[in-house]
């Protein structure tokens, strides 16, 4: 990642303040609930997380805090802010608002907000002159506008203006990281970074924390109908009064016309003219071509703003209707004021962020972190390297059929670890369907790929079943490895016997880690470190790169191999045939073998060497077939 400082988390004999003191200990109460233990370590690494939230150990750097997934960051957190908000009498417990302290919280989703917000503003607490506090005094959410959103918490379009105005009478600023983006891309940040107190006085919030890696570098998809939309509106403006938007007509015409033209191979990449090194879209427009609050179409702005000045890719994508549509790909970098905020990122997976590199590039990172990583001693891994799973992979199969597979790997992995509850991973196109055919079974919890961040609604599962795997659109990890690395990428994929992969080395790496970061949040979804059980942990992967990186993050782990009793994707052959039909046997049923493997087209010496094989053994084990002369029996 570059040149970086590096603060690992000192001995505990600094002298620890009274109110650290406090905080560290309500955060224990809090996270050792369920019978977790905590460790001196885990102890130093809070007190050394909250030292630098207090006052940044390198002034004018960003931090990235790397404690490990599940260590607890978000709730020290929340418990940081509580604390910090009040003074507490030692004698008579009354709690005083601090009128001086300030922040600004940034969080993954809008319900955290809400929670947090609710959280800050619970319990009493008196003004320095003795008046009794009401709630929603300490902090204040800042929610976007969205005039479809059902969620309880989207202000009405009135009252979303107001925010700006109301947010300056409370402490603490909390906020979504699409509303980090979308203030950033506008430049308004600088309006949020102070608020008034009960006296009327300016004050400060000199903080940033962010809750989990933003988006650092966003990835861009600009179709023929966004061009259009800029051309459209250009046409009816004066270009002798204002000629840059006629220099804007004729860029985005230039564009349009590229991206229509059929000669033009799809993959292909276009690079900028020579006068297009300065060219700029005034974000004014974007609030001309529609609603003001329409971030979406000020990012397609700053897309189509970057593919005039650097070049783009051209790449296509069927909708809904099965239409092919063409689209240029690009990434930008965003540039938050990191060095400004005094930011703080709390990511336990930060250090595999390939992107973090243009943070510290720019503004050299202060990397946090404990002594010791966790080696993951008690995960066990399952690979089984017959099949990828890929989306394309399951292309055009029925979806009954890919659901029915799934429910049979499912309940198999099952049987073989009865005491464990597992949690299932897959696309988010088969969940629904997969969690209705294992509806039931409470040993089988379900959820599609998402990355995982955020959630703690599945540490009662203590092991998971990847049905599938995080390979995103060829172009996302092109344009993003091409930004990343400040250069031109040629389309560079290609596919064998171990899937898709990219032949340049840049595009291939940056693949691998974003396909860890994500597999990993999911993984802690389970909170495996503050487990003492074994957790298997079952996938689909090709991929030996990707389990050389896995290895690498997980350097206790046990790794072993595991033989599907079906295929979901390629050909099955006739050992999964037979594994499947005892599968499905019920008490009592016998099935006369020569009969079964003639009515199946299977020969009696493939029948004979599947009943060898160790997959067919496995399943006449679980399910309690014997061989008697010749039948199987499903025994009662």
């Amino acid at each position: 990642m570059g040149r970086n400082v590096l603060i690992e988390a000192p001995p505990i004999g600094r002298k620890v303040s009274n109110r650290n003191e406090n905080i560290m200990r309500q955060w224990a109460i809090k996270i050792t609930e369920g019978g977790r233990e905590l460790t001196p370590e885990d102890y130093r690494m809070a007190l050394t997380v909250m030292r630098e939230w207090d006052e940044p150990s390198v002034k004018g750097r960003p931090s990235l805090v790397g404690a490990y997934m599940g260590f607890g960051k978000s709730a020290l957190l929340s418990e940081y802010l509580w604390n910090k908000l009040r003074d507490q009498d030692v004698e008579t417990g009354r709690q005083t608002i601090r009128t001086d302290f300030g922040a600004i919280i940034v969080l993954p989703k809008r319900e955290q907000v809400k929670t947090l917000v609710d959280y800050l503003n619970a319990g009493p607490a008196v003004d320095s002159a003795g008046k009794m506090m009401h709630r929603n005094t300490f902090a204040f959410g800042l929610y976007g506008f969205d005039p479809d959103a059902e969620d309880g918490m989207t202000p009405t379009y009135n009252a979303y203006r107001e925010q700006e105005t109301e947010q300056v009478g409370y402490n603490v600023l909390v906020m979504t990281h699409e509303k980090l983006k979308h203030l950033t891309l506008q430049g308004k940040i600088d309006k949020y970074r102070s608020f008034y107190n009960e006296q009327g006085r300016r004050c400060d919030r000199p903080r940033l924390i962010v809750d989990e890696k933003p988006s650092i570098v966003e990835h861009h998809k600009v179709t023929q109908r966004d061009l259009n939309e800029v051309i459209e509106w250009a046409t009816l403006q004066d270009f002798e009064k204002k000629p840059h938007y006629g220099d804007i007509y004729e860029q985005v015409r230039k564009l349009r016309d590229f991206l229509e033209n059929p000669i033009v191979e799809d993959k292909a990449l276009i690079y900028p003219e020579g006068e297009s090194e300065d060219f700029r879209i005034d974000q004014r427009i974007a609030y001309m071509l529609g609603d003001a609050n329409d971030f979406g179409r000020l990012e397609k702005l700053r897309g189509i703003e970057h593919i005039a000045r650097h070049g783009g890719r051209v790449s296509k994508y069927k909708n809904e209707s099965g239409k092919q549509v063409r689209y240029f790909s690009c990434a930008t970098k965003v540039h938050y004021d990191w060095t400004q905020l005094n930011a703080s990122i709390l990511d336990g997976t930060g250090h595999l962020a390939l992107e973090m590199a243009l943070v510290n590039e720019s503004e050299k990172l202060t990397h946090i972190r404990p002594e010791n990583t966790p080696a993951y001693h008690n995960l066990s891994f399952y690979v089984s390297k017959a099949e990828n799973l890929s989306r394309s992979s399951l292309k055009g199969k029925k979806e009954a059929d890919v659901v029915a597979k799934m429910k049979t790997y499912c309940e198999q992995i099952q049987r073989k670890h009865p005491e464990t509850k597992f949690l299932v991973i897959t696309y988010k196109r088969y969940q629904e369907s997969l969690n209705h055919a294992l509806e039931g079974n409470d040993k089988l919890t379900t959820k599609y790929f998402d990355g995982g961040r955020a959630t703690n609604d599945y540490i009662d599962c203590d092991g998971v079943i990847f049905l599938g795997n995080y390979f995103k659109p060829s172009d996302f990890y092109i344009s993003m490895a091409s930004t990343i690395n400040g250069r031109s990428i040629e389309f560079c994929e290609a596919t064998d016997s171990r899937g898709k992969h990219f032949k340049d080395e840049d595009v291939e790496n940056f693949k691998l880690t974003n396909q860890l970061e994500d597999f990993m949040q999911e993984l802690a979804r389970t909170r495996p470190v503050q487990k003492s059980v074994q957790l298997p942990v079952y996938m689909f992967t090709k991929d030996e790169g990707f389990i050389e990186q896995l290895k690498q993050e997980c350097p206790g782990a046990e790794f072993g191999t595991y033989e599907a009793p079906t295929k979901l994707s390629g050909k099955e052959t006739a050992k999964h045939k037979v594994t499947q039909m005892i599968l499905l046997m019920k008490p009592g049923e016998e099935v006369h073998k020569a009969t079964w493997y003639k009515d199946n087209g299977i020969s009696r010496k493939a029948f004979a060497d599947s009943m060898n094989t160790q997959v067919v053994k496995e399943a006449m084990q679980e399910n309690g077939v014997i061989v008697k002369g010749h039948f199987l029996i499903k025994e009662n």
